[in-house]
This record gives structure tokens, sequence and C-alpha cells, in this order.
């Protein structure tokens, strides 16, 4: 996606989206997007990221996880 303000280019990349197994709560084994991995270096679910062409700099959008997340995930 590109967009544009007079001569300003900006690049806008969703990375992987988590998927869960049917309607369980089984996650699928995830794997982020190999160019958005490339670009970002990120390997967690559910991020965008934006650059901004001219200035070659990058943005990244990681989601606000709940607190209960560390008590389900161990982190």
């Amino acid at each position: 996606m590109f967009i544009t303000r007079g001569r300003v280019i900006q690049v806008l990349l969703q990375g992987g989206e988590q998927k869960q197994r049917y309607c369980t709560d089984t996650d699928v084994v995830f794997r982020q997007e190999s160019f958005f991995h490339w670009t970002f270096g990120v390997t967690e679910a559910d991020c965008y990221g934006a650059v901004d062409v001219d200035t070659c700099k990058a943005f990244l959008f990681v989601p606000k996880l709940p607190e209960s997340y560390a008590t389900w995930m161990g982190e």
C-alpha cells in the first residue's frame, strides 16, 4: 500500500496473523511472513510496519497485549 502526500511516499505492511485451529483453544504454529520479518526483524504475530521511503525510517506498530498474556504464555 502506497500513501502519497506531495513528495512523501510511505509503505504500510501487515505482518502475519496468529490463527487458532478450528474452534479450539489450540494455536497453529506461527511463522512470520518472510518479507515482514526481513524488513522489521519481528517474529511476533499481528504487527504492522511502515517505511518512509524518503527518510529511510521504519516504524513498527505492535498490539498491546492484556496482562493475562503473561499468565498464559509465561512471559
